[in-house]
């Protein structure tokens, strides 16, 4: 049941109340403040319990407005961001479900969360790339070499070993490919990647991002592209 608070929940609850009213600030909470904090109490332990947390459900369940719960949840993050909250994960275990448009090479998916959006699209600001910008809240869609640039930096940055570089250069690839891989293992990461979707067949690609050194997050990028390209690889430890 949503509304089933445990007796910890409940006490939890009470405390984060008292706070804002009972140390000689009574009445100081303004409503907005306090609606706030109970959509985060109530957000919070839908999503500790694996309830159902998104837009429409708790705009049913609360009778209110699904860009209203948008609004609050990101007043909530704001204001009481989850602890242990990784975005990197988060967008890494939706690459699965990505689409990939083979006649214009765009890369859509679904991103139902706010504040993942915003954090998806903020990494993709600060690096000096851009995605195609839509007015559907829930539409991310992006080149596909801008797509693969946020996947294979969601670890940070990625060294190539001489094992690794050696693996890479003996690929069966043409003159372009090899230019295009060459790029990549002198950390051109976004001309390489550029020239490889543009230049590579499908198969050539997939070697490139079989072979890179990714990690926790990288690993479930690269089995997300190989499944959105219609391969059946999977990238082995």
């Amino acid at each position: 049941m949503e509304m089933d608070f445990s007796e910890q929940e409940k006490q939890a609850a009470f405390d984060k109340i008292a706070e804002l009213y009972y140390n000689r600030n009574f009445g100081e909470t303004t409503k907005s403040d306090f609606e706030t904090l109970l959509f985060s109490i109530y957000i919070e332990h839908l999503m500790d319990n694996d309830l159902a947390s998104d837009d429409y459900t708790m705009s049913i369940q609360l009778g209110i407005s699904e860009s209203r719960i948008r609004t609050l949840k990101e007043r909530k993050q704001l204001k009481y961001p989850r602890e242990h909250y990784v975005w990197q994960n988060e967008f890494a275990n939706l690459v699965q479900r990505a689409r990939y448009d083979e006649t214009t090479k765009m890369v859509k998916m679904s991103i139902e969360d706010v504040n993942l959006m915003k954090e998806v699209r903020h990494f993709v600001i600060q690096n000096g790339w851009y995605d195609e910008f839509q007015l559907n809240p829930r539409l991310f869609q992006c080149k596909l070499d801008c797509f693969l640039l946020i996947c294979s930096k969601l670890d940070g940055e990625i060294e190539f070993s001489d094992q690794d570089k050696q693996k890479l250069r003996e690929l069966k690839a043409s003159e372009d490919e090899r230019s295009a891989i060459e790029k990549i293992l002198n950390h051109d990461w976004e001309g390489g990647l550029k020239e490889l979707v543009a230049q590579s067949a499908e198969d050539v690609l997939c070697e490139v991002l079989e072979q890179l050194p990714v990690g926790n997050f990288g690993s479930n990028f690269v089995k997300g592209v190989f499944s959105m390209l219609g391969k059946k690889k999977q990238k082995t430890a």
